[in-house]
């Protein structure tokens, strides 16, 4: 059976997780100051619904991650190319998946970790076997048994 992240490891390991939880938070409280100080109902209703709905993307990218640690297919592949973006990393990957090639992104946050995989030659990457280019590098996630 495999060990599954927590929501710390998803979160400080997915940049469609943080990203969009982080601004979020941060249209919440900008709406906040608009009641508290600007007396505008209308910037709140208008950045809290943003900031939840925001948030509520965040939450569904969750939700898929977690389901491809429960459904995910480990197989071997390389890491064609880490490029950084922001703060993030843009890590493109290739495997090989019922005989055919597969080429795919996966938006990482900035961490040591990332930055340390692209001196390995070969990773185990997890891939939702119904959406193939749904995938993830098990190496990034601190699943130490």
């Amino acid at each position: 059976m495999r060990k599954k992240p927590s929501f710390k490891e998803f979160l400080y390991t997915d940049y469609y997780i943080l990203g969009p939880l982080s601004s979020g938070v941060l249209l919440i409280v900008i709406g906040l100051y608009f009641i508290i100080f600007e007396k505008n109902q209308f910037g709140l209703i208008g950045f809290c619904s943003a900031g939840l709905f925001i948030m509520f993307l965040s939450i569904i990218r969750l939700f898929i991650l977690k389901n491809l640690f429960n459904v995910g297919v480990e197989v071997k592949g390389k890491i064609t190319n880490i490029s950084p973006i922001r703060r993030s990393y843009r890590v493109t990957l290739e495997y090989t998946y019922d005989n055919k090639l597969i080429k795919t992104v996966w938006i990482s946050v900035r961490n040591l970790k990332i930055q340390n995989l692209k001196n390995l030659e070969e990773v185990t990457i997890l891939l939702n076997p119904n959406k193939v280019k749904q995938s993830v590098v098990i190496e990034a996630f601190n699943l130490s048994n």
